[in-house]
C-alpha cells in the first residue's frame, strides 16, 4: 500500500502474506540483546533489552563477543532473553544506563539542542569508562571532548582520570594547572596524585623562574617583564612564567608523558 490509499491496511493482507513477502530492512531491521548489570559494590540485578546494533557496529569487544557461535541446543541463546542474559559482572547498572544514553537516546529534544542537561559530567565519566574498556572508540572520543571542557573536574581528578583510562592530553593539562597553582597541595590530593608525583609538582614550581616588573625599554611601561632567567627577553608576566612552566614540567614528567601518549596512541 502506498502513503494515500483508503483500503484498512489490516485487511490488505494476513500476517502469514505479510511475513513471506516482506524483506528485512538493510538498515532499520534490529536484533535485540538483553544484558543484566551486576554490582560488585552492592546487590543490584537489572535487565536492559536494547538492540544489538549500537554494541556490534561501534565495539570491537562485543562485535568479537557476537561473531562467536553458541551452541545449537540452547533453547534461549545468551542475550537473547531475560531468561539468559548477557551478565556485566563488575558493572554498575548507573554507568550502563548513561552509556545506553549514547547510544539510544530517548528525548531527542535535549540532544538536538545540546543541552547541559542531558548528560551530567558524572555520567560523562561513566561512558568514558565503559567505553574505554569495551573499546566504543567514536564514544570515547567525544565523552573526551565533553569532558575537556567542564570545569567540575579538579586538576587532581583530571590527573586520576588520564592516568586511569589512557587520556595522554589530560595528564599534561593537569600537573600544568597544579604546577602553576599558588595553593599547597593538601594530603587528600598528594594521596590520589602519589607523593612522588606531588613532590615532583613542588620542585616544578620553585624550578620556575621568576619575573620582575620594570619599565619597557621601548614603550616606557610597566606591563612588560624582564626574564630573570635569561635577562633580556620583554614579554608579559603570564607568558614568561607560562612558557617556562612548560618546558620544566615537559623536563619532569617526560617519561610519564611518553608512556601515556603510547597508551592512548592505541585508541
Amino acid at each position: 500500500m502506498s502513503v494515500g490509499d483508503t483500503a484498512d491496511p489490516i485487511d490488505a493482507q494476513s500476517p502469514a502474506d505479510n511475513t513471506s513477502s516482506a524483506s528485512r530492512h538493510q538498515d532499520y531491521y534490529l536484533q535485540t540483546v538483553v544484558f543484566k548489570g551486576r554490582s560488585w559494590i552492592q546487590v543490584e540485578d537489572c535487565l536492559f533489552n536494547v538492540p544489538r546494533y549500537h554494541f556490534e557496529r561501534g565495539s570491537e569487544v562485543f562485535a568479537g563477543m557476537f561473531s562467536v557461535p553458541q551452541p545449537g541446543g540452547d533453547t534461549c541463546k545468551e542475550g537473547q532473553g531475560d531468561s539468559n542474559p548477557i551478565v556485566l559482572v563488575g558493572k554498575s547498572s548507573a554507568d550502563f544506563q548513561a552509556l545506553l544514553k549514547i547510544l539510544y537516546p530517548l528525548d531527542i529534544e535535549p540532544v538536538m539542542k545540546n543541552s547541559s542537561t542531558w548528560m551530567t559530567t558524572g555520567e560523562w565519566i561513566s561512558v568514558l569508562k565503559l567505553s574505554t574498556e569495551w573499546r566504543f572508540l567514536h564514544i570515547r572520543k567525544m565523552a573526551i571532548e565533553m569532558l575537556a571542557s567542564t570545569t567540575e573536574i579538579s586538576s587532581v581528578q583530571r590527573i586520576v582520570l588520564a592516568r586511569k583510562y589512557e587520556v595522554a592530553s589530560w595528564l599534561c593539562r593537569g600537573y600544568l594547572e597544579l604546577a602553576q597553582s599558588t595553593e599547597s597541595i593538601s594530603d587528600e590530593e598528594g594521596e590520589l596524585l602519589g607523593w612522588k608525583t606531588a613532590f615532583r609538582l613542588i620542585q616544578a614550581r620553585e624550578r620556575t623562574p621568576s619575573v620582575r616588573l620594570m619599565n619597557c625599554v621601548n614603550c616606557g611601561c610597566s606591563q612588560c617583564l624582564e626574564c630573570s632567567n635569561c635577562g633580556r627577553r620583554q614579554v608579559p608576566q603570564n607568558q614568561a612564567r607560562a612558557g617556562s612552566i612548560d618546558a620544566i614540567v615537559e623536563s619532569i614528567f617526560a617519561e610519564e608523558f611518553r608512556q601515556a601518549e603510547l597508551a592512548s596512541a592505541e585508541y
